[in-house]
């Protein structure tokens, strides 16, 4: 066995930067970088990867299912995806949901809010609860 594998991962959720992907919506026609490229990035990044990594992806989903059943606002914002109108789907089924395009970066403010102890501010729930009128 080599040393390297002997590295206990880590889960983590990154909450040191701002979700950007969406400001390239206008720029579509440049085809070094669009949004959907940065999406893709930055998805990876707030799970502090550089690479696709489905074991570190469902360890981080892990953690943030932690943190909302000890943040009741996060879990009912969660919850009310609108996925979920009977309300039958647990969070291991929504949460993964939360992460599409027109979520991240909006879902992303509420989790830096919650990862830092912080109320969930009116304006960031505010901006989960307009993209879900467009899903």
């Amino acid at each position: 066995m080599h040393a390297i594998d002997c590295i206990k991962f880590i889960p983590m959720y990154k909450t040191d930067f701002v979700c950007t992907y969406k400001a390239f919506e206008q720029n579509e026609a440049d085809d070094e970088v669009n949004s959907d490229m940065l999406y893709q990035a930055q998805f990876l990044q707030v799970f502090g990867l550089t690479d696709y990594d489905s074991d570190a992806i469902s360890a981080g989903l892990d953690l943030i299912k932690t943190k909302a059943n000890t943040v009741p606002e996060l879990l009912s914002l969660i919850q009310q995806h609108p996925y979920n109108s009977d309300g039958r789907m647990d969070i291991d089924m929504l949460l993964p949901l939360m992460f599409a395009y027109p979520l991240l970066d909006v879902f992303h403010l509420c989790l830096t809010d919650a990862f830092a102890d912080e109320p969930i501010s009116t304006n960031h729930r505010d901006g989960v609860l307009k993209a879900y009128l467009a899903i």
